[in-house]
């Protein structure tokens, strides 16, 4: 579409804005709603920040984001 990035315009946006080239904070992320959110920001494009308290729930959440293709770092977070 008129003068859109081809990249982004041809991906699979499942009713969601693409999000390539932006990063997202998700705190709560390493098990329920907040990994679900986590790797609906990834399958949107989004390189995606997984924070909680638990680093071996972050971890695994930022891995499978990876194993689908998407982009995450794991952030062991305090309160």
């Amino acid at each position: 579409m008129g003068g859109e990035d081809e990249s982004v315009s041809d991906l699979p946006m499942r009713g969601l804005v693409a999000l390539v080239a932006l990063v997202a904070l998700v705190a709560r992320a390493g098990k329920g709603i907040g990994a679900v959110t986590a790797q609906a920001f990834a399958d949107a494009g989004a390189a995606v920040v997984v924070a909680a308290r638990d680093a071996a729930a972050v971890q695994a959440v930022a891995d499978r984001i990876e194993a689908s293709g998407g982009r995450a770092i794991a952030v062991p977070a305090r309160s």
